[in-house]
């Protein structure tokens, strides 16, 4: 495009465009790739625009046109070149200044307010799901439009629908689906059709009309794939049952052959021909944890005791401790009392037992417009949500708070949730 000339050397190289563009669309919205497909549409409509506009000052001034042309040409070539490269980002900011280059050209023409122009119109999309027809809306200027004998016509799949006029500002057409889009139109992807506008010219212009054209998609029935689930991780107290070993009481002399054959004394006392009656022993549970004192203490007295004994037994129980007392004694001729035990007992460990709480994954469905709610058992929440245009194999997104986004709403309803479909005339597209 470097030795573009002129007007009509730029309206040339934007029509052959034109060409290489409409063939990007359809194998874009073949791979159902909406980023691409809509940036091409758009890109179509402000291009078109533009270049009418252009060619309407040529009918008046070659010499303007091809100054207006040269002033604009950067931007024409720099969205070309972007298109290309399939940049879609700086396709979409370019085309906005084509937008804006368009009307700057309008500005100029010293007839424009008698010359036909499509600034916008909607629907963009529709949900494919319908029985009612589909009001198009066109907004712009259409001069002569209440004059008698003036129609508009929109041509959809090579049948033209006529276009009536409310204002010199808006015109309406109504149309059913299969009218737009013919018979058998599939509910699970996006639908485009492509339907031209046709608008006449004042009857004071030897030009019959102008066209646009015009593009509206279908979309599937539902917004995507949804699913919600809560949880949360609770930590509770735990019973564990403990063993406390170690636990050693006699009333033998030194010399014992227990003492010599059985060296290990942890805990109580032994030895000095020593009677020993309700000696003490304190039983503690691990630091942190408390006894927990709804439970049977029991104890176990090793094989090997022997004498005169009593006991091992319970004298007092609280939270931070047992009391436990037993007894030997000391015989002179006989055998002298001799006890180990162990005493076994619960305790409680704040805390210590993890529960994971899990709703587990629940799907459910929105067509457009509809609303779902949702009341989670547990702290946390979390929405999946894989919209109908997102790429296939590709990650969910995890919506775990009040949010809003591009084609659905989730807010807060008391203690429940409510996910809100978006209806299609109020989504971008």
């Amino acid at each position: 495009m470097a030795s573009i000339v002129g007007a009509a050397g730029l309206l040339q190289v934007v029509d052959q465009f034109f060409s290489q563009l409409d063939n990007s669309i359809r194998q874009a919205e073949m791979a159902q790739n909406r980023v691409v497909a809509n940036a091409g549409h758009e890109l179509r409509s402000n291009l078109e625009k533009a270049s009418t506009d252009l060619r309407e000052i040529m009918q008046d001034s070659l010499q303007d046109a091809d100054r207006i042309a040269q002033q604009h040409l950067a931007t024409f070539q720099q969205v070309v070149q972007a298109f290309n490269q399939g940049n879609m980002q700086a396709v979409t900011t370019l085309s906005r200044s084509i937008k804006t280059a368009s009307l700057s050209i309008r500005l100029a023409n010293p007839l424009a307010d008698r010359t036909p122009s499509l600034e916008s119109w909607t629907p963009r999309c529709i949900s494919s799901e319908g029985s009612g027809s589909v009001k198009f809306t066109f907004s712009g200027l259409f001069p002569d439009a209440g004059n008698s004998g003036y129609q508009s016509t929109l041509t959809f799949n090579n049948r033209p629908f006529n276009v009536l006029p409310t204002t010199n500002m808006e015109l309406e057409c109504r149309l059913t689906r299969d009218q737009i889009f013919g018979p058998g139109l599939l509910t699970n992807r996006i639908t485009y059709a492509t339907g031209v506008i046709s608008i006449p010219y004042p009857a004071t212009f030897t030009r019959p009309a102008v066209v646009f054209h015009t593009t509206i998609a279908a979309l599937p029935t539902t917004v995507g794939t949804l699913t919600w689930k809560s949880w949360e991780t609770r930590y509770k107290d735990k019973v564990e049952e403990v063993r406390r070993n170690g636990f050693h009481l006699d009333s033998c002399g030194e010399s014992d052959d227990w003492q010599r054959n059985e060296p290990e004394v942890c805990v109580g006392a032994g030895g000095g021909n020593t009677t020993r009656k309700d000696h003490p022993f304190n039983v503690y549970p691990d630091t942190g944890c408390t006894v927990d004192i709804t439970r049977a203490i029991t104890f176990d007295v090793a094989g090997h005791s022997r004498g005169t004994r009593s006991g091992p037994r319970v004298t007092a129980t609280g939270s931070s401790v047992i009391d436990v007392r037993a007894s030997t004694e000391y015989e002179r001729w006989g055998s002298s009392g001799i006890m180990d035990f162990s005493v076994k007992f619960s305790q409680i460990r704040p805390n210590g037992e993890r529960e994971d709480l899990d709703s587990g994954e629940r799907p459910f469905s929105l067509k457009w417009g509809e609303e779902y709610t949702f009341s989670p058992p547990y702290k946390h929440w979390e929405v999946k949500f894989t919209p109908f245009d997102a790429t296939p194999g590709s990650t969910p997104l995890s919506l775990q708070q009040v949010t809003t986004h591009e084609y659905l709403d989730i807010v807060a309803n008391g203690g429940a949730y409510t996910v809100k479909a978006k209806k299609t005339d109020n989504i971008q597209w």
